[in-house]
């Protein structure tokens, strides 16, 4: 069980400020994974949070990593 104020419906929410993950993801442990729109730096539409949530319906979201200017090869 996840805690609702975070995890509703497939979708993870931050509360401050309130927003939806552009795409959320569950691992096999039941750990969900999101990642959201930052806006930092000089071109914040480049700026990304990942966050995740531990299956504990007390657990609070946690902040992991903050990507800023990321470069995508293929």
């Amino acid at each position: 069980m996840y805690n609702e104020n975070y995890y509703k419906n497939g979708k993870m929410f931050q509360l401050k400020p309130y927003a939806e993950a552009i795409h959320t993801f569950k691992t096999g442990d039941g750990t969900i994974i999101a990642i959201f729109q930052g806006s930092r730096g000089d071109n914040p539409e480049l700026d990304f949070r990942v966050k995740y949530l531990n299956n504990d319906p007390n657990a609070d979201l946690f902040s992991c990593l903050m990507l800023t200017g990321l470069l995508i090869c293929s």
